[in-house]
């Protein structure tokens, strides 16, 4: 049995704005413009941390504060290969864990695009759960629904 089998691929690290424009979006039109993201995380970067395959920026993820103790979560990502899916789950979940822990984010919340599937499913594998639709929510008057992750 090799001793790396279990070894963790993917590695978080604090976020920086210069890398973000080099991740290759897997579902770029759930996004949006990701220049106006890396500006909406600029005044929050403590929030906020990047993902590393080898030396390969494969993510990024955080909270946005929007009052005390209530975070807007994000997360874009590369496309990567299935068997790395666990591990990327994992990073994603880890990452959140410790900006909700020092952020000190009793509830981040998540707002995701009705259509958008697999968000749907990430949110949940992240330990967001569904709260409810939110009906022409955004400017095009798309439907979208909110997951949040609660701290007792």
């Amino acid at each position: 049995m090799d001793g790396g089998q279990f070894s963790f691929p993917i590695r978080l690290e604090p976020f920086r704005f210069e890398l973000m424009d080099s991740i290759v979006l897997r579902w770029p039109e759930a996004i949006g413009d990701l220049g106006t993201m890396r500006d909406a995380v600029s005044s929050q970067p403590e929030n906020a941390r990047m993902a590393f395959l080898g030396e390969r920026l494969v993510g990024a993820g955080g909270a946005l504060r929007l009052w005390q103790g209530v975070g807007l979560a994000w997360v874009a990502v590369e496309i990567l290969p299935p068997r790395l899916a666990f591990a990327a789950v994992r990073a994603c979940r880890d990452g959140l864990d410790e900006i909700q822990a020092c952020g000190q984010f009793h509830r981040l919340q998540a707002d995701i695009r009705r259509d958008f599937l697999p968000a749907h499913r990430l949110a949940v594998l992240l330990g967001f759960s569904y709260e409810g639709p939110m009906n022409g929510y955004s400017a095009d008057k798309s439907d979208y629904d909110r997951y949040a992750r609660v701290m007792k």
